[in-house]
């Protein structure tokens, strides 16, 4: 999955209670291309994680925090609403 707001990013979704890391990260790796491969995944009655390769971590945050301005900069209606970026 691609994030319009994280066009450099893939997004590999899971959620399981018996994760089989090795082959969602194969997975992720050769759908990604060149795209950031995140996994996200999420136990029952846990808060979700995400797991990225330490080669592209930097890439990431930069990537999330370039999405952040530019919502700040956008002036996101739901932010207005709730008087945080990202909360609605």
């Amino acid at each position: 999955m691609v994030c319009d707001q994280l066009d450099r990013v893939f997004m590999e979704i899971k959620r399981t209670e018996r994760p089989a890391w090795k082959e969602y990260q194969r997975q992720a790796i050769k759908d990604a291309g060149d795209l950031i491969p995140v996994i996200a995944h999420r136990y029952n009655g846990c808060p979700w994680q995400v797991m990225v390769p330490l080669d592209r971590l930097m890439e990431f945050v930069a990537t999330i925090n370039e999405a952040m301005d530019r919502r700040a900069m956008d002036g996101d209606p739901a932010d207005r609403e709730s008087g945080q970026p990202g909360v609605r």
